[in-house]
């Protein structure tokens, strides 16, 4: 079971960042883009890659003593772009850089600052990024617009962001922001409208946002609200979280907080709210629940794996009546992040990306029509 403190709030946001969904009529030929990463079958190299249709390309750069990961993917035309991260040990520390690439050529940004890319948003032809910085004694919120930096600033101490939306001329981020003291913090679920922030909570537990859709006018936020039951885990007492989705700030609760649950993604089409994430109501395995990936339609949740072994989703599109998730299946329970094999579901049916002897992640999907 995962708990609900900042730096745990930090990774989860990482790993489930919103994921950009093209909409257009159904029934015509739909190409399916899904970014992640790969593993090394004989070496620590880590392999950023993405998947069209199931062949995968991997991302050209610096390898050597580095691992890198594909966070978020977008199509524009005959481009893809990728938004990504890469790490370098060193003897005495960790360097991290941010990576956009646009087809094959790759772009590095803030090298040695500790800085990752996330949720990249093609619009009008301007592209957009949504950078974190990690700084000690906090964390650093911006976006790009091309070549332009934004830092989005809020009260808290050090906010986190995770997904971006444009919506004609404005600009929506996601994120978490942080308060309370660096042994005891809390998050607050927030987003940001053109650089001013809106608190989704009030800090009197711990949230997170994870994701953002405007839809009309209507703003859609998904994250997890730790306002479950109450467990103990090494001796401390938390709260489980609950998937959650915030339409114009008002709370929807999509699990009953009898088992932890997140929300990764969320889409609006036709109407309807399909909001991706993961549920740990699966076999019990160590005195924990195995994660279920799972979506929910209106608030009706469709499980994408019976619960035997672990599996998360992370990422939702939807073409007409096709929904598309992408996820990770066959989780290592013990590995920190998620580790397994790099899957899509389309309609409930998997589509594994890699066999299980190769361990990954998929982490942002994208469909294209032909």
């Amino acid at each position: 079971m995962k708990r609900n403190y900042f730096i745990l709030i930090i990774a989860l946001q990482f790993f489930s960042c919103q994921k950009e969904i093209s909409y257009q009529a159904p029934n015509s030929q739909v190409d399916v883009y899904v970014a992640g990463y790969v593993e090394s079958d004989t070496t620590v190299e880590t392999y950023p890659t993405y998947w069209k249709n199931g062949k995968a390309v991997r991302l050209n750069f610096d390898y050597g003593l580095q691992a890198a990961w594909a966070n978020s993917i977008a199509v524009s035309g005959d481009d893809v772009y990728v938004a990504g991260y890469r790490v370098q040990w060193t003897p005495r520390n960790i360097i991290t850089a941010g990576l956009l690439w646009k087809n094959d050529s790759a772009k590095e940004f803030g090298v040695g600052g500790g800085v990752e890319l996330s949720s990249v948003v093609i619009s009008n032809n301007d592209v957009y990024v949504v950078q974190r910085e990690n700084l000690w004694p906090g964390t650093i919120a911006k976006y790009r617009k091309n070549d332009s930096l934004v830092l989005l600033v809020d009260n808290s101490k050090g906010c986190v962001a995770s997904s971006l939306a444009v919506s004609g001329k404005d600009v929506y981020v996601a994120g978490t922001g942080r308060i309370g003291t660096d042994s005891d913090p809390v998050g607050i679920a927030m987003y940001w409208k053109n650089g001013i922030s809106i608190h989704l909570t009030d800090g009197s537990r711990s949230a997170h946002a994870s994701a953002i859709i405007v839809s009309g006018n209507d703003v859609f936020v998904a994250g997890t609200d730790y306002t479950g039951s109450v467990y103990t885990f090494n001796g401390s007492t938390y709260r489980r979280g609950v998937a959650t989705y915030w339409k114009n700030g008002a709370p929807v609760y999509l699990s009953d907080g009898t088992t932890g649950a997140e929300a990764s993604a969320i889409v609006v089409s036709a109407g309807n709210v399909y909001v991706t994430g993961t549920v740990y109501d699966g076999m019990m395995t160590n005195g924990a629940r195995r994660g279920v990936a799972k979506y929910w339609k209106n608030g009706v949740a469709v499980p994408l794996t019976d619960g035997s072994s672990w599996a998360e989703a992370s990422s939702i599109a939807v073409d007409g009546s096709d929904v598309y998730v992408a996820g990770t299946n066959n989780l290592d329970p013990n590995y920190y992040i998620s580790r397994g094999t790099p899957t899509y579901w389309k309609n409930g049916k998997a589509v594994e990306l890699t066999d299980t002897s190769r361990w990954g992640a998929a982490n942002s999907i994208f469909i294209v029509k032909r």
